[in-house]
Formats: C-alpha cells, structure tokens, sequence
C-alpha cells in the first residue's frame, strides 16, 4: 500500500491586549490525520459475519480534516496572583475516522462531525507558599450524518448510527480541583507537594454494528 497526501493547513490568531494582565484572542486552526491500513484479520472477519457486505471497502481508510475556531481570554487578577482562563471552541470535522466493532475493531470515515464547548481554569496563590487550582469543561461532540454500518441481510435491516451519537472517546465534562505547598529545600532547590482530584463524565469507547450504538464508559 502506498499514499500520499498533501494539504495546506491554514492558521490565523488575532489577539487583544488592553493592558498586562488581560489578554483576548480569537483563533482559526486547521489539521488532519493521515489514513492507514485495518489489521488483515478484521475486514475478512467482516465478510463472514457480513456475507452481503464488502470487506475489501475496510482494509483501508482515508484521511480526515478538522477545522476548528476557539475564542478566549487570559485575565491575571489581584496583583498577579489570580489566573482566570477561559475560551469557547467549535470544531467541524470532515471525513471523521473512528474505530467500530464488528466484531473485531475496524477504523473508518464515517462522514462530519462536530464538537463544541467551553473551558475554565483558575490559579489562586493566596500566600507565598499555597496555592490552589480549580476548573472544568463541558463538551457536545456528536456525529451530524447517519451511518449505514452494517447492510441488510434476510433476517435483519441494515443498521444505522444516527446523526447526534456521541463521538468516541468525547467527554461530555470533566472538573479538576487541588492544592500545592511550595517549600525552599537547599539551595535553589524547591519541594513541591501537590494534591489534585479530577472527576472525568461518561463518554464512549467505540461505537457498536448493534442496536446499541455504542460501548461506555462510566464517570469516574
């Protein structure tokens, strides 16, 4: 197998800074993966399971392409020793590649997607030697076209994952939160002891040839 691709990623950032401790920037980003081959062993798993179907079409897939838009600000409150930073992002993706199980895993395109939402984190230094850190993020990533995964065959229709499923591996939120103690050790060494916690929402791991749609994971 041999490929070769070529793409001119475009990139811009316009940013705002009305004083030294705010800044406000807006930036368009581009990117893509490359395409590569599905292990041998699945996709002949998927003609004997699927004798209607083609095989051949998964022995490969094909790149994809993201395009995404972030706004945001960077803010240092009370003197320096508050960071409050926070953005908003939309992200298109075309082409998505993802990984389906069938029963073996398979990676294919399976058309656009989207993801949208938004990120807080914020750094308090309260004295010279703590400080704390907290902050979260809420995520919508969904597919926006139907895909026909599997085709019909006499005793069953042709089964869809329908456009609004959630994007593997998405997480619908996560929070983090914690503490770090800053000491002076010897010299201009410093010891650190930092206590965190991160709470991470439900998401998927893959998605599914069923009428499931896909596998998950809890929060945790």
């Amino acid at each position: 197998l041999k490929q070769s691709l070529k793409k001119t990623l475009p990139m811009a950032r316009m940013q705002y800074a009305p004083d030294r401790d705010q800044l406000y920037y807006l930036r368009y980003a581009t990117g893509l993966r490359n395409g590569n081959v599905n292990a041998p062993l699945s996709p002949f798993v998927y003609q004997l399971v699927h004798p209607t179907g083609d095989g051949e079409q998964y022995e490969t897939y094909s790149s994809d392409y993201l395009q995404g838009l972030e706004l945001g600000a960077k803010q240092a409150l009370r003197d320096g020793t508050w960071i409050v930073n926070s953005a908003i992002y939309y992200n298109h993706w075309t082409d998505l590649q993802v990984i389906i199980r069938d029963p073996l895993a398979l990676t294919e395109n399976v058309g656009s997607a989207r993801s949208y939402g938004l990120e807080v984190e914020t750094f308090l230094n309260f004295s010279p030697r703590w400080a704390t850190f907290l902050g979260g993020s809420l995520n919508k990533a969904e597919l926006t076209q139907s895909i026909e995964t599997a085709p019909p065959t006499l005793i069953s229709p042709a089964q869809t994952i329908e456009a609004g499923s959630r994007i593997p591996y998405a997480q619908a939120y996560s929070f983090f939160a914690g503490a770090s103690y800053f000491r002076p050790a010897w010299r201009d060494t410093t010891f650190n002891l930092r206590l965190s916690w991160t709470y991470t929402g439900p998401y998927s791991q893959f998605f599914l040839r069923t009428e499931a749609g896909t596998a998950h994971v809890r929060s945790y």
